[in-house]
């Protein structure tokens, strides 16, 4: 529910963003992190999963290759949404991505490749940990022309260079921070 209602206030704030050039080849994202299950401080099993948010930032483009890469920050706050023996913890991850158009298939394919922290909360049986991670997915834009201007009448003037989009990724490293993450965005 918290994540529909997260989901939701970013589509209604993303139009006066988009006005802002600001923000041009920024993305913001929110979705959903299930990780693998593994082995805490005690014999006991942790695993982490919750809602993620997270902004890229374009840094360099090559239109004639369909590719660009992007500084891609992403915080997963693992047991937020619900009270009880779930396992509490904040997982941040700051990636160099690549997201590269497959001609013609409507796709994009993402690879990246960076660092991450998880930080338990709450008396979460694990030690925090840092480690390098890399992240494997595939992405598709939402609207037929790669934006939502199409609409026309007021809302075309507002929705002018949004582009909605869907990402699922695997995020790989050790095993803390293994798992699928699931992904709706905007990018401006």
């Amino acid at each position: 529910m918290r994540l529909a209602v997260l989901c939701l206030a970013v589509a209604v704030a993303a139009p006066s963003f988009a006005q802002n050039s600001l923000l041009k080849g920024v993305s913001l994202r929110a979705g959903w992190f299930n990780g693998f299950e593994f082995d805490g401080v005690n014999p006991s099993r942790v695993r982490l999963k919750g809602y993620s948010l997270g902004a890229d930032m374009t840094i360099s483009q090559q239109p004639w290759t369909g590719s660009k890469q992007s500084l891609s920050l992403t915080g997963v706050f693992a047991g937020r949404q619900q009270s009880g023996g779930d396992a509490d913890a904040d997982v941040y991850r700051l990636l160099l991505v690549n997201r590269n158009r497959v001609k013609g298939a409507g796709v994009y394919i993402i690879t990246g490749y960076g660092y991450a922290e998880a930080r338990p909360r709450g008396g979460t049986d694990f030690a925090g940990k840092k480690d390098w991670v890399r992240q494997y997915g595939i992405g598709k834009m939402l609207s037929k022309f790669d934006t939502l201007s199409e609409l026309g009448g007021k809302y075309g003037d507002l929705a002018k260079g949004i582009a909605p989009f869907v990402e699922v990724s695997y995020i790989d490293g050790t095993r803390v921070f293994r798992g699928w993450q699931f992904e709706l965005g905007f990018r401006f």
